[in-house]
């Protein structure tokens, strides 16, 4: 098994990761649909811009694109490929299905909560843990903006090493699919 967390699409993943039993990768939602669903706000509302822009730069930081997901498991080849990290909601998954399967056709699921992988040599069963109906419920708290620190780099990639920008797959790679 691989497990990716957050991460850029690189071809270090894929040389990693190919022919594994599961490669567990994230993959978030396009920035418009991050932005609108993250502020209630839609193209030409004042502000949305900004939220677009933020979006993009969180993506171009260390998330990895839903066809950049299809593309890296189309490369891979695992057994099942998960994707984790997604914004999911009745509305997203559809489409998120919908690129991944540009590139890639092989076993594939969207990790939801309590998601079980039972993996063997014969096969690799998928199946949801049972918790208790009384189980407490995490405790959420929302800063307002005044609260939250100001952005820690100049750019979505200068915490990144040139290294790891070296091994970057380029959006016009995956962009295109077959």
């Amino acid at each position: 098994m691989v497990f990716s967390g957050d991460s850029r699409p690189t071809y270090t993943m894929i040389e990693q990761a190919r022919g594994v039993d599961v490669l567990i990768h994230e993959m978030v939602v396009p920035p418009d649909v991050w932005a609108s669903k993250n502020t209630g706000l839609k193209p030409g509302d004042p502000g949305y811009d900004q939220a677009m822009q933020g979006a993009q730069n969180i993506q171009d930081s260390s998330h990895t694109p839903e066809q950049a997901l299809g593309y890296i498991l189309s490369q891979a080849r695992p057994r099942l490929g998960v994707a984790t990290h997604l914004q999911v909601n009745e509305d997203t998954i559809g489409p998120a299905l919908s690129a991944v399967r540009s590139w890639y056709w092989g076993s594939f699921t969207i990790a939801q909560a309590l998601l079980v992988l039972d993996v063997s040599a014969a096969e690799i069963q998928q199946r949801s843990a049972v918790i208790s109906d009384y189980a407490w419920y995490a405790n959420t708290v929302l800063y307002p903006p005044a609260m939250l620190a100001p952005p820690k780099y100049p750019s979505p990639t200068a915490q990144l090493s040139d290294a790891l920008l070296a091994t970057v797959i380029p959006d016009s790679v995956w962009e295109s699919p077959p």
